[in-house]
């Protein structure tokens, strides 16, 4: 894989640390990838099937309110078996709950050059033409807008995803 297809990428992370997932979409977003936050697993399960490009990465801590990483990333992993993902966690045990949700491991507080070289490892493994395959179906496979039998909920995207610059 080329520097520019890795600088491409997109990477989803989820983390109810409003702190952690500043610094870790900042240390992202300085490595060149273009990065999408979300303040919750279920936040970001909705902007992984609303996103108008494939995301080739899924970033989650472990422990958040609600729905866990890793129920986020076998749901992830349902729609889209090849897109790469990374449990993370400051509480120790919880990280191998990792191998259960299939996914790699990184311990917080990570610094910037083990979070990036991680990242680098998975995305370097990564298929992009398979994800954005795989994606692209999730996508096509959404209810259209305006049918009868659409529920409307409420919009998080405002109020809990965040597209850091």
């Amino acid at each position: 894989m080329t520097g520019l297809v890795r600088e491409q990428a997109t990477i989803l992370v989820a983390d109810d640390d409003p702190d952690m997932l500043r610094v870790t979409a900042a240390i992202l977003n300085r490595s060149g990838y273009r990065v999408l936050t979300a303040m919750n697993a279920e936040a970001a399960l909705k902007a992984f099937e609303e996103a108008p490009h494939a995301i080739q990465l899924v970033i989650s801590d472990v422990v958040m309110p609600g729905m866990k990483g890793p129920q986020l990333i076998r749901s992830i992993k349902s729609l889209s078996p090849s897109t790469a993902t990374l449990l993370m966690s400051g509480m120790s045990g919880t990280l191998g709950i990792a191998l259960n949700a299939s996914a790699a491991s990184i311990e917080k507080p990570f610094r910037m050059p083990a979070l990036v070289a991680k990242v680098q490892d998975l995305l370097a493994g990564c298929d992009f033409a398979k994800i954005d395959l795989e994606q692209s179906i999730v996508r096509s496979q959404r209810p259209a807008a305006n049918g009868d039998d659409v529920k409307h909920a409420p919009s998080h995207s405002l109020d809990e995803i965040e597209h850091p610059r």
